[in-house]
């Protein structure tokens, strides 16, 4: 990778597609066109590779049709390597990328009929041919899917989509493989809890989630011990007999580095929920090309950069 080494490499909307950019303290700078619509989810190694998830077309499959993988090679120049495309045996629900590995998971049928398992497996995007590894799964989540995936060091959290009970699962990266660590409890949030987004930083897991009842709906930020997943406080936003407006529905999550979580609540802006727990909103000009904040693309100590399928902002925070 070329640049200043604080530079981060990341994914952004750029038209009609994702584009590869660096960014640093100093600004960003565009790399390439990515083969990637705006709608894609994408997760970045930081550093030289870049994973787009595409959407499924269906509302009731929230998982992904095919991944793509990219890497910044010498010269900054942005190559496709990689592209999985989820099958009729097997769908996609989570990804994340861990430099030149890839961890994939979701639900599989292997005998082609509606009895579908938990996998997870990785691969080395460097190697000349993948050669996936499945992890073991626990014999409590075998019958579940994933809802989310994140690398913490040298340990992978997690995040089963049974709806009760429902798990954390750690596993350690041993060379190429998972090993299976520890299944945790997760705090229940609501009724039919389904986990949106989940992200680390600093001492704690932030974890927004969904939940639906007769009474409504409603969306709960969990914050939770990062070592032992304790609950440490919980903030719920509630929608009596209606769906959460565009004014008040968390869209992404950011946890800064003393533990504050930041929320991309769409027409509603951007809020911070301060690491001591007051709620407060954080006040700041609104960005001029952006009306609606559905995503937080990059975090740092000093900037956010936050935006929507078509366009973002880098937002200096002052707190």
């Amino acid at each position: 990778m070329t640049g200043k080494p604080s530079s981060t490499l990341l994914a952004l909307p750029d038209g009609d597609s994702m584009a590869a950019f660096l960014y640093d303290d100093g600004g960003l700078e565009r790399l390439a066109a990515l083969d990637l619509p705006t709608t894609a989810f994408c997760r970045s190694d930081g550093k030289e590779w870049i994973v787009g998830g595409i959407p499924c077309a269906a509302e009731w499959n929230e998982g992904f049709r095919e991944l793509r993988a990219f890497r910044l090679s010498p010269g900054v120049k942005v190559q496709e390597v990689f592209r999985l495309p989820a099958t009729k045996e097997r769908s996609i629900s989570a990804f994340t990328v861990d430099g030149s590995r890839i961890i994939v998971g979701g639900k599989e049928s292997s005998d082609g009929t509606d009895r579908w398992e938990m996998f997870l497996s990785c691969a080395d995007l460097a190697a000349e041919e993948s050669d996936w590894q499945q992890a073991h799964i626990a014999p409590e989540t075998s019958g579940n899917s994933i809802d989310d995936l994140l690398v913490d060091g040298d340990r992978l959290i997690v995040m089963d989509n049974i709806v009760v009970p429902k798990f954390i699962v750690t596993y350690r990266f041993q060379m190429e493989q998972l090993r299976f660590e520890q299944l945790y409890d997760m705090p229940i949030a609501g009724t039919y809890m389904h986990v949106e987004r989940a992200a680390l930083g600093g001492r704690v897991l932030a974890v927004l989630s969904s939940s639906a009842g007769m009474a409504g709906h409603g969306q709960t930020v969990t914050v939770l011990n990062r070592r032992n997943f304790k609950e440490i406080r919980s903030l719920t936003f509630f929608n009596v007999h209606g769906d959460m407006s565009d004014w008040n529905k968390i869209e992404d999550i950011h946890v800064d580095a003393d533990g504050s979580v930041y929320m991309a609540m769409g027409k509603g802006g951007l809020c911070c929920w301060m690491a001591d727990g007051r709620d407060a909103a954080l006040h700041y000009r609104r960005p001029r090309k952006i009306e609606t904040i559905t995503r937080i693309f990059h975090g740092g100590p000093h900037e956010l950069i936050v935006g929507n399928s078509q366009d973002f902002e880098v937002l200096s925070l002052f707190l």
